[in-house]
């Protein structure tokens, strides 16, 4: 059976367990330290970790010693698994296999197992034993039911002023938004953060921003995907966890069960719209989503460096910026709009400015006037339909 094709733990178990030479995992990262866990609760042999990081050469993780490739000796002697994030995945796993065999490592000692998503995704869950966290969100399920909310991005047209106007609003965002809760008192209702660079940065020296996000946001939303779901998992009662998933062949989809699965597409915006059509919002304004970035990468591989371009407010942080996969994440939001109109809800663009022309734009400053007089209808600045190029969308249970 190939690697690709395994569906079932068991299968996977079997599978590892056959193999003859030494085991090492390609990539000490979150998802490697998964794969490392997994092994270990099946005792399946296996080595340590390669990995590229001179930083991470020598230390210990998972009782393993991460080393470089260039470290062994008898190259002949090993198996190695690439066991990296799909979003490292689209950056990195050519070079790596690439790496691989410039350095005398055959085809047949590599496992693919980075291309079997569904599986990797199995094995998180079976590792953290996390399914019956998943079903806590069931208590949020329809809880704005028939309300509006915003959805705030963190693009360099966000205003802390217009933030400010919206405190008293239903209101999701997400990461490098905290960097402006001390200008402002407006908090979101709810808050998800997922993105490593994000957890790296505002996590890795102290868990005091969890406890601000928990005391000062009334929902928090993450993923079972780091420590701080290790060692909080049970500690918070407004802390939510779910399954976030992303497909490595970029075909999007949508949850309308949030307990059982989240999609991935790009960004973090396109989970926070699955959880607000979860929790049964009918109308959508969305904020600050710019939809324009320094680095966009497409899915031919192209790479379209901008310059002048920033990609996020100006208070917020501008480490890892990392590269955007434009195509993706406007077929998450093409996925988004199809998914409201098919259960009526409304989404509109509030955003001051940018290039995502997906939903009918409103202009936030009538809209704010209108809404604080009580006023429902507003003038729909342009009207955007579907691109033809947009993916096929399936809606996932």
């Amino acid at each position: 059976m190939e690697i690709s094709e395994i569906t079932k733990i068991e299968d996977l178990i079997a599978f590892l367990k056959g193999v003859k030479l030494d085991l090492y995992l390609f990539g000490a990262g979150v998802f490697g330290q998964i794969w490392g866990q997994f092994l270990d609760k099946y005792t399946i042999n296996w080595k340590g970790y390669i990995d590229n990081d001179q930083n991470l050469r020598g230390r210990t993780i998972n009782g393993r010693k991460v080393c470089m490739l260039s470290d062994i000796k008898d190259k002949s002697s090993i198996s190695i698994s690439i066991s990296i994030s799909p979003g490292a995945y689209r950056l990195k796993y050519d070079d790596i296999c690439r790496q691989l065999k410039r350095e005398g490592i055959e085809e047949r000692q590599i496992i693919h197992i980075a291309r079997n998503t569904y599986i990797s995704n199995l094995i998180a869950i079976d590792v953290k034993d996390a399914q019956r966290y998943f079903l806590k969100a069931r208590q949020v399920r329809n809880i704005f039911k028939g309300r509006r909310a915003f959805v705030i991005g963190n693009g360099p047209s966000l205003r802390i002023s217009d933030l400010t106007k919206i405190k008293d609003e239903v209101s999701f965002g997400c990461n490098s938004l905290i960097n402006l809760f001390d200008m402002t008192p407006f908090r979101p209702t709810v808050f998800f953060f997922e993105d490593p660079g994000f957890i790296k940065l505002y996590f890795s020296e102290n868990d005091d921003n969890l406890f601000k996000l928990t005391s000062e946001c009334k929902y928090v939303f993450s993923s079972i995907r780091n420590r701080l779901f290790d060692k909080y998992k049970d500690s918070f009662e407004n802390l939510y966890y779910i399954n976030s998933y992303m497909n490595i062949d970029d075909s999007v989809e949508v949850s309308s069960d949030i307990t059982k699965i989240v999609y991935g597409g790009g960004t973090s915006l396109f989970i926070i719209m699955q959880i607000a059509f979860y929790m049964g919002l009918s109308e959508i304004y969305l904020l600050g989503v710019d939809f324009s970035f320094r680095q966009e990468a497409t899915k031919t591989g192209g790479l379209v460096i901008n310059s002048s371009v920033e990609n996020h407010q100006e208070n917020m942080p501008a480490e890892n910026e990392g590269v955007y996969y434009v195509d993706v994440i406007l077929d998450a939001w093409n996925a988004a709009k199809k998914y409201a109109d098919a259960h009526g809800i409304k989404i509109y663009n509030a955003t001051r400015g940018g290039k995502l022309e997906v939903f009918p734009r409103v202009d936030f400053d009538d809209l704010m006037q209108n809404l604080r007089g009580g006023v429902q209808q507003y003038s729909i600045i342009f009207r955007a339909g579907i691109p033809h190029h947009a993916a096929p969308i399936r809606e996932a249970a």
